[in-house]
């Protein structure tokens, strides 16, 4: 099976783009790195894996919670937000672990002599244990259910 660069880069770069394009939020925290953060987790993803990962579909969920915390409705605009502030969690836990990972090497393994990580990054796996653990995993699920469910009564996404 070949992999097909412009089947993945072309959502890839728009995710990319509406992340750098969107403007800050009206007295709320920019969520602009939070998408890029998911974003390039994505890439990282798609490039080992081939197929749509869990952090595939957050990078997907920051960048619509984004559009949809622009809403004139307070509910959805509300709903948005909360669920970024979630992302930005899980993000702030996956760092600290990092941090953590890091100050517990030996001051002899924080300089290697050769070309190799200097903290192993957090895998997958344990990504998605961390989200399970936080709430995120049910949350995606929720926020899926309910992200479908306003795109099919709105009727610009209606197939008749």
């Amino acid at each position: 099976m070949t992999f097909h660069w412009r089947r993945f880069l072309s959502p890839l770069v728009m995710v990319w783009g509406c992340c750098l394009a969107a403007p800050a939020l009206a007295g709320s925290e920019d969520y602009g790195p939070l998408c890029r953060y998911f974003a390039a987790q994505a890439f990282q993803d798609r490039q080992v894996r081939g197929e749509t990962t869990f952090r595939m579909d957050l990078a997907q969920d920051c960048l619509d919670a984004r559009i949809y915390a622009f809403s004139d409705d307070p509910e959805t605009r509300d709903r948005a937000l909360a669920y970024l502030d979630l992302l930005s969690a899980y993000r702030a836990e996956i760092v600290a672990l990092l941090l953590a990972r890091a100050a517990e090497q030996p001051p002899s393994e924080r300089r290697p002599r050769r070309l190799r990580p200097v903290v192993k990054p957090v895998n997958w796996v344990g990504g998605y244990l961390i989200a399970q653990r936080m709430g995120l995993v049910k949350r995606q699920e929720v926020w899926t259910l309910w992200r479908r469910s306003v795109a099919s009564a709105d009727p610009r996404f209606r197939l008749e």
